[in-house]
């Protein structure tokens, strides 16, 4: 009787690959909610006249 044969090596990889993506995902989520927080922010500000502009030292 063949026992099945089991690649661990290639299972670990898949859940690694499977876990970075979801990071990866998680990540751009994230990214784009602060973005559209950062330009509702800013739209707000320009329209009440608050809009101030800070130059970056150099």
């Amino acid at each position: 009787m063949k026992l099945l044969e089991f690649d661990f090596l290639a299972t670990v990889d898949g859940v690694i690959e499977d876990g970075t993506a979801k990071i990866s995902a998680a990540e751009d989520e994230v990214s784009s909610e602060k973005t559209v927080e950062c330009e509702v922010a800013t739209k707000g500000k320009m329209a009440a006249g608050k809009l101030k502009v800070i130059q970056a030292a150099k």
